[in-house]
């Protein structure tokens, strides 16, 4: 599991530590964030100050759980993704 995850955690790491977003940043897109809500990390301030750069919409989900949500709670994850997608690609 280390050589399957830790790749991708150093990645994370890295573009945190170079990237520096403005509010100039704007996505073309609408952006749906999907936040824990009870993470020790990442407030759910910061989570949503993404709608700074949401130039096309913006929905804030929040997930019950920890950081590692997206582990612990897949298929709820999933439900919100395909939600997601089923709203943007419907004709």
């Amino acid at each position: 599991m280390v050589d399957l995850f830790l790749p991708m955690i150093r990645a994370d790491f890295r573009l945190a530590e170079r990237l520096v977003a403005t509010t100039a940043d704007e996505l073309g897109c609408p952006l749906t964030v999907l936040a824990a809500t009870d993470d020790a990390e990442t407030s759910a301030a910061d989570a949503a100050a993404w709608e700074l750069h949401a130039k096309a919409g913006f929905r804030l989900v929040p997930m019950a759980g920890g950081h590692f949500f997206v582990v612990s709670r897949p298929t709820a994850v999933l439900t919100e993704v395909r939600r997601v997608l089923d709203a943007t690609l419907a004709p």
